[in-house]
């Protein structure tokens, strides 16, 4: 009898044994990714996938002949995937998917939770986190895990024409709007990714942000309305336009564009940070949604080894500073941020400044607040008309907290 239980035991033994060598060896063929980053020490190898932006294929196309010719073992092919499809054509049919793809921070909970998304381990995430900007760090981070590579970061700015606004005028919202006309929306639908960070805040760790449906967005709301007063405001679905025809003096945007408006501006083209604003009369900064553009890989990727090594390149100094040069694109890249060119740029500057601990919101990444962006846009557009009682300002907020969100947690 006991002979009997040895053998099984045995036998129990090897299967498991088996069953340990089978999992934690590679294919090599198919790369796997294994939870301490073996693959390291192996070289990348495979035909694989990238999807950027269709505007940004030139640029990546001359990266990708450089990064093959380090790693000639590696083939990639560049298509143009619009940012805006991305997360839903890798949701349909993750086979299909490109290996490697641009998205953005907004996208990584929903791409992370359903597991379509490679999270980064051991030394990788040891060399994202020294490589790359703590706020860019923030936009790639989901459950205290990194799901990518930051690519780059932009912020909401503002433009002028110098000609018209000075210095002086830059240091309050009321002296800008005083001195010049700013081309703005409150009332129509984009108002909430402009004016919906000023009802953000972080906690004292920058971990987590909270929505302030407390007094604090009382005030915040009793501004917006304020605002219907102001002569020195336009409502504009075309801001540079309008600041190109000389209807407004300044707009806000994204410093993603700033190459567009200085195009259109040319010797009259000037960037700065936003404004404070004043809410029952204290001074406070105003904050800017920051978006980190980052390269993902696909779980389901046959060589998830070759499009991190790729994703790496991509994201390292040198291509940031090709992409900057190119695209106009603000690195996340700590060393790419030191290049001269970059370093002493205004519209660089600037938006380090708007993503700063200060002013930044890094887009909120909770995969459910599509709920809240929309409430956001109708609370803002209705506050602005007066078509809300001050009296319901708080029971409004707490309307919107409650139904977008679980708890006050609404990012990292």
């Amino acid at each position: 009898m006991r002979i009997k239980k040895i053998k099984i035991w045995g036998i129990i033994g090897l299967i498991f044994a088996f069953t340990f060598l089978f999992v934690g060896c590679s294919d090599d063929n198919n790369q796997t990714i294994k939870p301490k980053d073996e693959t390291l020490n192996k070289t990348p190898k495979g035909k694989i996938t990238l999807w950027v932006d269709p505007n940004y294929i030139s640029t990546y196309q001359s990266l990708v002949k450089d990064f093959e010719n380090d790693y000639p073992k590696v083939k990639v092919t560049v298509e143009g995937k619009k940012l805006t499809d991305v997360k839903n054509d890798v949701t349909k049919d993750p086979s299909k998917a490109a290996d490697i793809f641009m998205t953005t921070s907004d996208q990584v909970p929903s791409l992370a939770e359903v597991g379509l998304l490679y999270p980064l381990r051991d030394r990788r995430v040891k060399d994202v986190n020294n490589d790359h900007s703590d706020v860019s760090i923030r936009g790639i981070t989901w459950k205290h895990e990194l799901y990518g590579y930051p690519a780059s970061i932009s912020a909401q700015v503002l433009y002028y024409d110098k000609t018209q606004i000075n210095s002086n005028d830059l240091k309050s919202w009321s002296n800008l709007t005083t001195q010049g006309i700013l081309a703005v929306k409150f009332n129509q639908t984009g108002a909430n990714y402009i004016f919906a960070p000023q009802f953000i805040s972080a906690d004292k760790d920058r971990i987590n942000t909270v929505f302030n449906d407390n007094s604090y967005g009382v005030n915040v709301l009793k501004w917006i309305k304020s605002q219907k007063n102001n002569r020195g405001i336009l409502q504009s679905n075309e801001p540079l336009s309008d600041l190109k025809s000389g209807k407004a003096q300044s707009f806000i945007g994204s410093s993603d564009n700033a190459n567009q408006v200085k195009e259109a501006l040319n010797s009259k083209f000037a960037v700065a940070p936003m404004p404070s604003i004043n809410t029952n009369q204290e001074k406070v900064p105003f904050k800017s949604l920051v978006e980190v553009k980052l390269f993902g890989v696909n779980q389901q990727s046959k060589y998830p080894f070759a499009a991190m090594t790729l994703a790496a390149f991509l994201t390292s100094k040198k291509s940031e500073v090709k992409v900057f040069h190119d695209l106009g694109l603000i690195p996340s890249n700590n060393k790419a941020q030191t290049d001269p060119n970059i370093k002493n740029d205004l519209v660089v500057r600037t938006t380090n400044v708007m993503s700063d601990n200060k002013h930044a919101v890094v887009l909120p990444n909770d995969f459910k607040t599509k709920k809240f962006w929309d409430s956001m846009d109708l609370l803002i557009n209705d506050t602005y008309e007066g078509k809300i009682n001050e009296t319901d300002y708080l029971s409004r907020l707490h309307k919107i907290e409650k139904s977008s969100f679980k708890g006050r947690e609404i990012s990292r």
